[in-house]
């Protein structure tokens, strides 16, 4: 279920990429019309990431990420899991 919802929304990503690039065929302007009239939160999304306004606020804050940090903690992450699967197996 989450991969399928994943998978969806990793699609709606690339329509919307597309239309901010201008390349988005007339089939998928379709999908994605259909996808925004599900629900208002959808219209606002779109509606956000297609106003350069809004892009021009957003994105200076989401730079400020710290990568380093970000793939030290992913990486003790998956240690941690590969210890617990570890453990798990070792207890079975």
């Amino acid at each position: 279920m989450k991969e399928e919802l994943f998978k969806k929304e990793f699609f709606i990503a690339r329509l919307i990429k597309r239309k901010l690039c201008t390349t988005l065929s007339t089939e998928e302007a379709t999908t994605l019309a259909m996808w925004e009239a599900e629900s208002p939160s959808h219209q606002q999304l779109v509606a956000d990431l297609t106003n350069i306004y809004y892009l021009q606020a957003t994105l200076p804050a989401m730079n400020k990420f710290n990568v380093v940090a970000g793939f030290e903690r992913v990486t003790a992450m998956i240690q941690r899991q590969g210890r617990s699967a570890t453990t798990t197996t070792e207890v079975e």
